[in-house]
């Protein structure tokens, strides 16, 4: 909202202007995004545990 560059990169990439969103690359190349708050801390907490 308070930098206009930023918000377009999130809603061109993920189709929203949400925050916070995590971005997501996998080994593909594949890209998704998420934007709940325990979701991403669940991702989070799960990816460093891998």
């Amino acid at each position: 909202m308070f930098h206009p560059e930023n918000n377009a990169d999130l809603i061109a990439g993920g189709g929203k202007s949400q925050v916070p969103c995590l971005r997501i690359e996998d080994e593909n190349g594949d890209v998704s995004w998420m934007y709940e708050s325990i979701d991403i801390v669940r991702y989070l907490k799960s990816s460093s545990t891998s």
